[in-house]
């Protein structure tokens, strides 16, 4: 027969285990609640903002602030426009105005963050002293022909002209906002007789030389390089012959006047001292060679004419911005001959820096002009 105490056992551990549960349920509603008031406390009301919450956009600003709930909002346009964050005493301080509003469009600091605009395809961002950022789009630097010109600003152009007269004869003129860049001429002559030839540019009603003159002979072609000479909107590609028949083709590069590139003319200096070239604020310019050299160091220089009759000395000068003239600037002493063909100085070496200056001494100047070609970047 079973004791008392043994029929009464199980009960007592059903009753044991009971109230181990329910202790047990009430650990785990004590939990989530905490767990909620954890999760509300951490989520931002609206209009403002928490830790590792992007700042919410509003319309204006709101009367009041929490410092401790992070708040801050940006207002994208307005009398309040900027992004404005609650500071120790909760009140608004407006952090910036500058306000990204176009795709692309970066916040840079110089002595407070400002908006910086985005730039154009193909420039890029860099160090520049002369911003109040300290930052600038520029034109990519390049030593070739790519990516200076590409598709989106220049085109390639063919000239070609049949059974010219003689004289200057006018082939293209350079359309509005373009600049032409011919690299190469080439003339055939099927007239039976000598003829010579050289390229011109005509700038309003006035035909200078930019190429040397090359002969012809019968039945035969000749080629030239027009010397890299740019003509700018409104120049006029010529062509000058001793006669009547000759025909014409030409190569060149077609590019937006917005590209970096251009030569620099001195078609009527004077005797003594010549400012050729001063290099803009905040660019950096390379003298280029009329083979179209891209080196940096030693590549680069003056092309003269000189149809005078007579030897002209040039001196030229190489001065730093806010130097001057002298025997610490001087660079090269060349003799350029009177002559149907061009002369060239040294080749100018490096990069000049911003506001340096290319300066040419002539001993005379009448029936003398000069160019160089150069990239500003």
């Amino acid at each position: 027969m079973e004791s008392p105490v043994e029929r009464t056992r199980p009960l007592k551990l059903s009753l044991s285990n009971l109230l181990k549960g329910v202790a047990m349920l009430k650990r785990v509603q004590i939990a989530i609640v905490a767990l909620a008031l954890l999760v509300a406390s951490s989520v931002p009301a609206f209009g403002q903002t928490g830790p590792g919450v992007i700042p919410r956009k509003k319309t204006s600003l709101p009367g009041t602030c929490k410092r401790d709930r992070g708040d801050e909002v940006i207002i994208p346009s307005g009398a309040s426009a900027g992004h404005w964050r609650c500071s120790a005493d909760n009140t608004w301080t407006k952090l910036t105005d500058a306000v990204a509003t176009t795709k692309g469009d970066l916040i840079a600091y110089g002595s407070t963050p400002a908006r910086l605009p985005v730039g154009v395809n193909g420039q890029i961002l860099g160090a520049d002293s002369t911003q109040t950022s300290g930052l600038g789009w520029s034109g990519p630097l390049t030593l070739g022909l790519l990516p200076l010109f590409t598709p989106a600003n220049s085109s390639l152009k063919s000239l070609y002209a049949s059974n010219l007269g003689s004289g200057n004869v006018d082939l293209y003129t350079v359309p509005a906002g373009k600049r032409l860049i011919l690299l190469n001429a080439v003339w055939s002559n099927p007239t039976g007789g000598s003829l010579s030839a050289s390229l011109q540019v005509k700038i309003s009603s006035t035909y200078t030389r930019v190429g040397n003159v090359i002969a012809a002979a019968s039945n035969a072609y000749n080629t030239t390089g027009s010397l890299l000479y740019t003509y700018e909107a409104g120049e006029v590609v010529a062509l000058n012959t001793t006669g009547a028949g000759l025909n014409f083709w030409a190569k060149a590069i077609l590019v937006d006047d917005t590209v970096p590139w251009k030569s620099v003319k001195s078609f009527a200096p004077t005797t003594g001292d010549n400012v050729v070239y001063t290099v803009p604020a905040g660019k950096h310019a390379i003298v280029h060679h009329a083979n179209l050299h891209f080196g940096l160091i030693t590549d680069g220089m003056i092309q003269y004419f000189n149809e005078s009759g007579s030897t002209v000395t040039a001196i030229e000068y190489i001065i730093p911005s806010g130097g001057t003239k002298g025997a610490t600037s001087q660079f090269f002493s060349t003799t350029v001959a009177s002559s149907v063909t061009s002369s060239v100085g040294k080749e100018i070496p490096g990069v000049l820096e911003p506001g340096d200056q290319v300066v040419v001494n002539l001993s005379a100047s009448a029936s003398v002009w000069m160019w160089l070609t150069v990239t500003e970047y």
